[in-house]
This record gives structure tokens, sequence and C-alpha cells, in this order.
């Protein structure tokens, strides 16, 4: 019997160690299957044949790394990027997954992450100029150019032979407005490279901001020559439209280029905004809404969608949107802003100037912040208060009309006639054809008691055609 027992557990011995060498092998295989698929073009199937390697083996990182590019390559970036986290969270010392991370950030809107990313990649090895390209091209995004121009200078002195490290480059001096130096860089990855599709798509875009059309079209036909499939050249050729206003070219171009890469958020939040460029706001949110359902931190996406649903009227809505995206980075200026003013559109006086105040405190030279925290105090019936808010508007943005058109408001109301009297003089000072001014100059004189001064005024609005003054100069001003 103890023999028999013996005999048996050697077998379920043996065939657990047979069943586990099928299994090391059958993962390798599905790794190595998809790596070919991959090499081949064959993105879908190589994602199904590294995903099998992965369910074989969950902590197989050379098969999340390898999917994570085939879903670069297939312009899923928000999957890509929650594989190259796997990676980094297997290995962390897999140096590669850095500058990864850092391109799938790039390519969903996620600048800061990339940044990040990119400067770890240059922490593993401090020549991967290619890192230093990402980081330029993440501080462009942000509106960092010269910052930018550091980073992608730096790239260049590593490794000057990179092509695309000179079409970024004329990418920030495309948005510097140094065209020359623009077509400088895009001429010269032309030259490293004939082929270059994107050089020549950028290279037209620049050309259409110096209004040469002929130029640019050439361009953009040679770039469609070298690769009709190329969704970046439709994106280019519609940035170029919307250079010039033509919304519903850059719509047309932006969905060819959605057809091509179906799953690429960023287009959808670019046709969007041409879509919102045209006031067509509810098409313009179903962009949105797509955006973000294929990358659910995608954080501009969320702000465009607020801007839209409040254009809609659509306040609670905008505000949901607004919160999102400060979830999302707890220091946006602009979303704290633009939600305190979708506040004070809603009515919402205390919780627009709890908006405002937190963007004074990011910046305090914010002279907008300060005039829409006094518009929501005033509404709000502090109206000294609301007045301090408008100095310091003023203060810092000396020919702010609205402010002192609504601080003059705010003196009338308060019957501090005289000091609106003085505001409406500095309105007229600065826009001698207002007629609005001279019309509430006049009725600040009347209650002032000066209603020869007064008519004055009112018949000066009414020369210039504004409607209310002839009420006025035949209440107060007949015979």
């Amino acid at each position: 019997m103890r023999s028999g027992k013996k005999s048996t557990l050697l077998m379920m011995t043996v065939l657990t160690l047979a069943s586990f060498i099928v299994q090391a092998q059958t993962e390798k295989e599905f790794y190595t299957t998809a790596t070919g698929k991959y090499a081949s073009g064959q993105l879908e199937e190589a994602v199904e044949y590294y995903t099998k390697a992965i369910e074989v083996k969950k902590s197989y990182t050379y098969a999340f790394y390898g999917r994570g590019l085939t879903y670069m390559s297939l312009g899923e970036y928000a999957k890509a990027s929650t594989d190259f986290d796997k990676v980094a969270e297997l290995s962390p010392r897999f140096i590669n997954v850095y500058y990864s991370k850092g391109r799938s950030k790039l390519s969903l809107g996620d600048y800061k992450g990339a940044i990040v990313d990119f400067k770890n990649a240059i922490m593993s090895n401090e020549m991967n100029s290619y890192a230093y390209v990402g980081i330029g091209n993440s501080l462009a995004a942000l509106g960092a150019y010269e910052k930018a121009l550091d980073q992608v200078n730096r790239s260049i002195e590593i490794y000057e032979g990179d092509a695309h490290a000179f079409i970024v480059r004329g990418l920030i001096y495309d948005a510097m407005e140094d065209y020359d130096a623009a077509l400088a860089d895009y001429n010269k990855a032309i030259q490293m490279d004939p082929k270059d599709v994107r050089a020549y798509a950028q290279r037209a875009v620049t050309k259409i901001k110096m209004k040469n059309l002929e130029a640019a079209n050439f361009d953009f036909n040679k770039a469609l020559d070298l690769n009709p499939n190329y969704a970046p050249i439709y994106i280019n050729r519609a940035i170029s439209k919307k250079w010039v206003k033509n919304y519903k070219g850059a719509i047309a171009d932006y969905t060819k280029a959605i057809n091509l890469e179906p799953k690429n958020a960023l287009v959808y939040n670019e046709r969007g905004l041409a879509k919102a460029a045209t006031k067509a706001y509810t098409e313009a949110v179903e962009d949105y809404s797509k955006a973000i359902e294929l990358n659910p931190t995608f954080q501009a996406a969320y702000k465009n969608r607020a801007w839209s649903f409040c254009a809609l009227q659509s306040y609670e809505a905008s505000v949901a949107d607004y919160n999102q995206a400060i979830q999302l980075d707890r220091n946006d200026m602009r979303a704290y802003f633009y939600r305190g003013k979708t506040k004070l559109a809603q009515k919402d006086y205390q919780g627009a100037i709890k908006d405002m105040t937190k963007v004074i405190r990011l910046d305090a030279a914010h002279s907008a912040a300060y005039y829409t925290r006094a518009l929501a105090k005033a509404k709000d019936g502090a109206l000294n208060d609301a007045i301090v808010d408008y100095d310091k508007a003023i203060e810092l943005n000396a020919t702010f009309r609205d402010a002192i058109r609504a601080r003059a408001a705010a003196k009338f109301d308060l019957y501090d006639f005289k000091g609106a009297i003085q505001d409406y003089n500095r309105l007229i000072k600065q826009e001698p054809g207002d007629a609005a001014a001279y019309y509430n100059r006049g009725v600040s004189k009347s209650k002032a008691g000066n209603t020869k001064a007064a008519c004055v005024d009112f018949s000066k609005a009414n020369d210039m055609g504004y409607a209310p003054a002839i009420n006025a100069l035949n209440e107060f001003c007949e015979g």
C-alpha cells in the first residue's frame, strides 16, 4: 500500500512539474507570437497574444510592456498608460518604461504627469535625449515656451541626429510666433528625413500663419502623398483651418482623423473645441464626453465640457465638470475661475466669492478674479466690499472698462453720485464714443441735482443713437 501511495505521489509530482513546464513554455510562446504580430503590424492580434501571456503569468513584465507599446500604436493611450504603470510596479528598475509612460501621458494630455515620468527616465539615463524632447513637448503644451526650448536644445546637444527634436522645437517657435525659426527647424527635419510626414504637416501650419497658403497646400499635399492614412496630417490641416476661422473645414478634417484613430481622445477634444467655436455646444459636449470616456483623467476635456454646459445654461452639469477638473489638479487656477463664473451665473454668490478668493490666493495679480468677486459681492448686497474689489481690479488694470463701469454703478446705488460721475468721466476719456457712459453720467448728474449738465449728457447719448436717452430728454429736459 505504501508503495502504491508513493507511486501516486510521484506521478502527481511529475504531472505538476510537467504542467509547470508546459505553462512556462506557453507563456513564452504567447509572448513570442505577440511580438511577431506586433512587428508585422497585426496590432489587434498582438494585444490578444500579450493578454494570453499575462493570463498565464500575472507578473509577466515584458508582456505588459509589449502590450503597452501595442496600445500606443493603436492610439489607446489610457490602456497603454495602465500597462506601463503595471510594469513600473512590477519592475521599478525597468528603465525604458518611464520614457514610455511619459509618452502615453503626453498623448493623454496629462502634461504634468508626463514631465514627472520623463524626468524619471533621465534619472535612469541622463543622456536620454528623447526624454528631454518629451519634457520640452509637455512644457510647451503648458505654455512654458522658454523652459521648453531649454529642454529641446539640451536634447539636440546630446543627439543632433534626431529629426523629431527639430520638429518639436519648430512647434515651440511656432507657438512663440517666431515663424522663421520654426521653418528653419522643419526644413532641417525634412533635410534629415525627406519622408518625414509630420515635418511637412507642421511646416504647412506655420506657412498658413505666415499667410503663404499656396506653399502650405504644397506641404499638406506632399504629406498626404507620403501617407494618406496618417491622422496627424488631418489634425494639422484642421489646426490650419481653425487659424483662419474655417471651423466647418476643421471639423471635417478632425472627423477624418477620428476615422483613422477612433480611440484618440485628444482629437475628439479638439473637434469639440471647433464645434464650440461655431456655438454648436450640444455637439461639442458629445465630443468632450467621448474624449472623457476614452480617458477618464482627461482634465482639459472636463473643463471644455464644463464651458459648453455653461453656454447651454446647464450650470449644475458645468459645476460638476469643474469639480472633476479640480479634483484632478487642485491648483488649476482657470478651473476655479470659471467654476466661480458659473456659480455667479447660477446665483450661488457665496460659492462664486469662495472660488475667486482661491484664484486670488493662487495669483494675487488676477484682476479679473477681483472683478468677478466684486460682482458676486454686489449681487449679494455687499456693495462696499464690492467696491474694495473693484478698486483692486482697476489698480491692477487701469483700463479695465467693465470694472470701472461696475464700480460706477455700485457707487450710484450707494448714493455716491460724485464718485459715479468720476468713473463715467474716466470711461468717456478712454472711449469718447461710449454712449452708455454719457447716459449714465447724465443720470448720476440728475440725481446729484445738476439737471442742466445731465441734459447735455442725455443729448450727447441721444445723438449717438442710445435709445434710453430720448426718454430722459423728454422727462428732464423738455423746454
